[in-house]
């Protein structure tokens, strides 16, 4: 006797011996037990999941010699004849190659007669959907309406290719793939059965590549069997079926994780001497991304993977964010394949881009602050001065301030220490050139200070900025910040204290060079200014001698220091202040005096549409609410609420009768936003009162869908007493189908 394959040897003869499905044998197997029969059954799915093998043993359990039962006994003749392919009433039939509607005829022609062995003539189709569409029409009676001692079986891998009056008369079982392990343990039955020995991994390798076809796996077995000499191991099933060692991947993402381009180098080097299914790297890749995935919010998920212990390290160390983005990259890279010159490039440029591009995470977001200069520069004159004690502050000085000598003439200070001496800048040079030049000479100065050792803080005003927006930073001492130079500074003879607070005020005036039109606002902000400052100057003339040796004074730059880190007391900002409150009195000013907008004139609209109001297409040209919602800054979901709205004003209340059907928007937020909008367009403060019912038919949207059906029905009207229309009508029999009707 010749060899038999093991799909064919191995083919279950009743339902207990099915691998899966347990659906369809419940179904079959209760309607079998109970005589609830259906003259017709429809099996899908994807192949080698035993469509065939379904509709023969329900066949056999149809024509069993003991009666219809879900245990056929496959001992009587029927059962036998069945098995061996012989059954005389049952009529197995290829739609693949009987497509021709003769060839459905002559099937159809024998329906009539009652079976000659069996209890029901069972017509099995396999591929039913290669049928020529005349085929299925042919079909379609017979299918509906058979005799009592018919049966019609049809299996289809497409059941969308069969037409929706076929579907509609058979009762549709869809078989589902099988899983790997359901195909790993029936290999391993198989095979004890058959007395070969093998490796679990192997049939665990094999079952993968079946994908989900119990046929599929058998064949794959009985080359195995060949190739391994009856001994299958895991090493000949993967060079079988071309699969990699697994390992290749786990050292390829370890070399890309630690970004060792050598490694990586090294690692293709010697894979392309032992394979070349560059594809399948990129999958053993990304099935260990995809556990390392599922690890990460379900910790078993780890152990469907040979490499488990590799899995959960990835699962450990990596973020999520960071396994996503290589999954992306190497999918990416696996679709461009076939566009590269070749394979191999492919797989390197893959490999490549993985590693360039990493998740920025919070940690690298924040760099040390010695990289980074995030304000101004300060630099720490050689001599520090002493701080002035509150004793010595006069009244009008909001708490004591240490003094630091400009960072300009700190190298000056120490080469010829002199005492102070109080210069005036030059109203012709910008303050943005001096600003270069502090910034200069900061750098040049504190530069061994910045390297030797950490930035401890920040200015305390920058730390607030960057506390809002949500960088955590240390807040330098607070200390007076480095003066800013207006002007190259020219030596003069020294002035008193009287002196320096008069030329410091008139520098201020004239320096800034504001007009003489500004507003009483303005002044008081100088004068109080101009106050303070006095007061520091007081207190700096109290300090002692040597403070006064070491530092260089410039009345005019004391306008930049601080009083404290939450009022900067500085003119220009004063000034801009000043300047910015002006200018929104002016707006105000310029908004009270321009008119009002006049009110839209409104079309008259009665329900109906005429030749005289046909222009009217939009519901803003005929109600005020609709023109009112068009003009408002809104749209999305906002927009569509107040479509479906009828408004009603009192005063100060704003009464919105909404359809129930935007209910679901409401929301104390939601109402925020809607009430904001509409005060804006009313110009007033409103409380407004929302109700709901079923339906709103002065809402702008109903309005505008009446406008739309009456010029429809005027239209038509039009139309169908139009002379020429009328006349095609009559000669040619024409119709006018009012769905085709365009309005413009």
């Amino acid at each position: 006797m010749s060899y038999q394959v093991l799909a064919r040897k191995w083919r279950p003869q009743h339902f207990a011996q099915l691998v899966g499905q347990e659906h369809v044998k419940n179904a079959l197997g209760n309607a079998l037990n109970n005589n609830r029969l259906h003259h017709a059954y429809l099996f899908t799915g994807t192949r080698g999941v035993g469509k065939t093998t379904i509709a023969r043993i329900f066949a056999k359990s149809l024509n069993c010699e003991q009666g219809i039962t879900a245990t056929p006994c496959g001992q009587c003749s029927a059962c036998l004849e069945i098995d061996a392919g012989n059954f005389v009433d049952l009529m197995e039939i290829d739609a693949a190659s009987r497509t021709k509607v003769e060839d459905t005829r002559d099937l159809l022609d024998n329906v009539q007669y009652a079976p000659s062995h069996g209890r029901f003539k069972v017509y099995l189709i396999d591929e039913v959907h290669m049928l020529s569409k005349h085929s299925f029409n042919a079909l379609l009676k017979t299918l509906e309406e058979p005799p009592p001692h018919v049966k019609f079986l049809l299996a289809t891998t497409d059941p969308q290719k069969l037409p929706i009056t076929v579907l509609s008369r058979c009762l549709q079982f869809n078989l589902l793939a099988l899983s790997p392990l359901q195909i790993e343990q029936h290999l391993a039955y198989v095979l004890g059965e058959e007395a070969i020995p093998f490796e679990q991994a192997a049939l665990a390798m094999l079952a993968r590549a079946a994908k989900g076809s119990l046929r599929d796996s058998l064949s794959l077995t009985d080359q195995a069997i060949a190739q391994s000499n009856a001994n299958i191991t895991l090493d000949t099933v993967r060079t079988m079926l071309g699969f990699l060692d697994q390992s290749w991947a786990q050292l390829l993402l370890q070399a890309i994780l630690a970004q060792d381009a050598q490694q990586l180098q090294l690692q293709l080097a010697a894979l392309v001497q032992q394979q070349n299914h560059f594809s399948q790297v990129l999958d053993d890749m990304l099935s260990l991304l995809h556990l390392t995935a599922l690890s990460q919010f379900s910790l078993s998920a780890a152990a469907f993977s040979p490499q488990q212990e590799f899995v959960q390290q990835l699962a450990d160390t990596l973020a999520p964010a960071q396994v996503q983005l290589y999954y992306q990259l190497l999918i990416s890279g696996k679709k461009e394949l076939p566009f590269a010159p070749d394979p191999l490039t492919g797989l390197e440029m893959a490999l490549l881009r993985a590693m360039a591009f990493q998740p920025e995470t919070q940690d690298r977001m924040q760099t040390p602050a010695k990289h980074t200069r995030v304000g101004p520069v300060h630099v720490s004159p050689t001599n520090t001065s002493p701080t002035v004690t509150p004793s010595s502050v006069l009244p009008g000085a909001s708490r004591p301030e240490q003094m630091e000598p400009p960072v300009e003439f700190a190298a000056q200070a120490e080469v010829a220490p002199a005492k102070s001496d109080i210069t005036e800048p030059d109203v012709g040079v910008k303050p943005a050139d001096d600003a270069m030049k502090v910034q200069a000479a900061a750098e040049q100065e504190g530069a061994d200070q910045q390297v030797a050792e950490p930035v401890s803080g920040i200015d305390p005003v920058t730390a607030r900025i960057m506390a809002r927006r949500g960088v955590q930073v240390t807040p330098a001492p607070l200390t007076k910040k480095p003066e800013r130079q207006q002007a190259p500074l020219t030596v003069k003879a020294p002035i008193t204290s009287a002196e320096a607070v008069s030329d410091s005020t008139s520098t201020r005036g004239n320096s800034k060079g504001y007009d003489n039109d500004n507003t009483a606002l303005q002044t008081q902000q100088t004068a109080q200014i101009v106050a303070s400052q006095s007061a520091r100057h007081a207190a700096r003339q109290a300090a002692p001698q040597a403070a006064v040796d070491s530092t260089v004074l410039n009345p005019s730059n004391d306008d930049y220091d601080d009083a404290d880190d939450t009022d900067i007391a500085q003119l220009d900002a004063a000034a801009t202040d000043a300047l910015w409150q002006q200018y929104e009195q002016d707006m105000q000013q310029a908004v009270s005096a321009t008119p009002p907008t006049p009110e839209p004139v409104l079309a008259q609209f009665d329900g109906s549409i005429n030749d005289q109001n046909f222009s009217i297409r939009f519901a803003a040209q005929v109600d005020a609410w609709a023109a009112r919602v068009e003009t408002l800054d809104t749209g999305g979901l906002s927009r569509l609420f107040l479509l479906n709205s009828a408004m009603q004003l009192n005063g100060a209340i704003l009464d919105l009768t909404v359809a129930q059907s935007q209910q679901h928007l409401d929301s104390a937020g939601f109402r925020g936003k809607l009430q904001q909008v509409l005060e804006l367009s009313f110009n007033q403060a409103l409380t407004i009162n929302v109700s709901y019912q079923l339906d709103v038919p002065n809402s702008p949207l109903s309005i505008q869908q009446k406008i739309v059906q009456e010029r429809m029905v005027y239209v038509s009207r039009l139309l169908e007493q139009d002379e020429n229309v009328l006349q095609l009508q009559q000669m040619f029999d024409a119709q006018l189908l009012a769905e085709t009707i365009v309005v413009n």
